[in-house]
C-alpha cells in the first residue's frame, strides 16, 4: 500500500472537522459510568392528571439536567448515556438533534440535546445498563438515574 500523498493544511483541518465530535475521547465517559457517584435522580413517566403527554415528557430532561448539576456542570463537555427505555423518550424529545449512529466502544453516539452529547450502549455490550436506566454526566463526574413506571424493553 502506498502511503497518502502530503495534504495541505486547509485539507487537514477540513478532515478533522468532519469527525464527529462525540465520537472523539470517550475515556472520561467511561470511568464517569464506572464511578456514576455524583448523585441518583428519578424520572417518573406516568402521565400526571391533566397534563398533556408532549409536556410531561419534556420533564425527563429536566431529570437529566438535575443530574448534570450534580456533576457541576457549566454547559461544556456534557453527555448522557441512554439504556434502551431512556433511548426511546429522547429520540422523541423535542430538540433532539440525531446524527447517523457513530459507533464509539462500547458506546454509540446517537446524537446531542442541545449541549449534552447523547450515546447509548453499543448492542454487543448490553445490558450494563438496565433499560430504564441512564447515567449523565460532565467530564469524569457522573450521577445515575432511572426512569419509574414505565415500559421494560428487552434488548
Amino acid at each position: 500500500m502506498e502511503p497518502e500523498p502530503d495534504i495541505t493544511e486547509v485539507e487537514a483541518k477540513a478532515r478533522l472537522m468532519a469527525v464527529c465530535p462525540g465520537a472523539v475521547g470517550i475515556g472520561h465517559i467511561i470511568e464517569g459510568c464506572r464511578n456514576a457517584d455524583r448523585g441518583f435522580v428519578v424520572w417518573d413517566a406516568s402521565l400526571p392528571k391533566d397534563v398533556p403527554w408532549h409536556i410531561h415528557r419534556q420533564s425527563f430532561m429536566q431529570a437529566i439536567h438535575t443530574g448534570l448539576a450534580f456533576c457541576g456542570t457549566d454547559t461544556r463537555d456534557e453527555w448522557c448515556v441512554l439504556g434502551a427505555m431512556a433511548l426511546i423518550y429522547m429520540r422523541s424529545m423535542p430538540g433532539f438533534e440525531q446524527v447517523e449512529a457513530v459507533a464509539c466502544p462500547p458506546f454509540v453516539y446517537i446524537g446531542k440535546h442541545k449541549t449534552t452529547l447523547m450515546y447509548t450502549d453499543a448492542a454487543q455490550h448490553r445490558p450494563p445498563r438496565g433499560s430504564n436506566e441512564f447515567v449523565c454526566g460532565v467530564g469524569n463526574r457522573a450521577a445515575r438515574g432511572e426512569i419509574e413506571s414505565a415500559p421494560m424493553c428487552i434488548a
